[in-house]
C-alpha cells in the first residue's frame, strides 16, 4: 500500500521545480494538471491543479503541513537557508519545540512545510 499526500496547486508544473528544488529528487511525472514525487518506501507527494480538483474542494487555509524529518540542527539550518533561497517564505524560523527543532514555511501556494530534528524523550 503507497500514502499519498495531494496538495492543490496553482501550477504543478511550478510547483514540481519548486519542490525538486527543496526536496533534491526529480519528479517521476509532471502533467499540465498534476505532478508526483516518490519521497519514501510507499509515500508519494501529488500536486494537483486545483482548478480541476474532483469534487471540488471547499474551504481556504493552513489546516495541515507536510513535515519532513532530518538528523541535526545544522542540517536544519541548511534547509532553511536552501528552502527560503528557492522561493518558500519563513513563518517561524529555527524554534525548540515540545516535539523537537524545528522551523516552518510555506510553499508558493500557501501550504506549509516543516522540517525538524524530532526530541527523543
Amino acid at each position: 500500500m503507497s500514502l499519498f499526500t495531494i496538495l492543490y496547486v496553482s501550477s504543478p508544473a511550478a510547483s514540481a521545480t519548486f519542490y525538486e528544488k527543496i526536496l533534491g529528487i526529480a519528479p517521476l511525472d509532471v502533467s499540465p494538471t498534476f505532478a508526483f514525487f516518490k519521497l519514501s518506501d510507499g509515500h508519494m507527494l501529488g500536486l494537483w491543479q486545483e482548478q480541476g480538483v474532483e469534487p471540488t474542494s471547499i474551504g481556504t487555509g493552513a489546516r495541515s503541513e507536510l513535515c519532513i524529518e532530518v538528523q541535526t540542527k545544522e542540517t536544519l539550518a541548511q534547509m532553511r537557508d536552501a528552502w527560503t533561497k528557492s522561493g518558500a517564505t519563513l513563518l517561524q524560523d529555527i524554534v525548540d519545540l515540545d516535539f523537537g527543532t524545528a522551523f516552518t514555511v510555506t510553499d508558493p501556494d500557501g501550504h506549509r512545510l516543516r522540517a525538524m530534528v524530532p526530541q527523543m524523550h
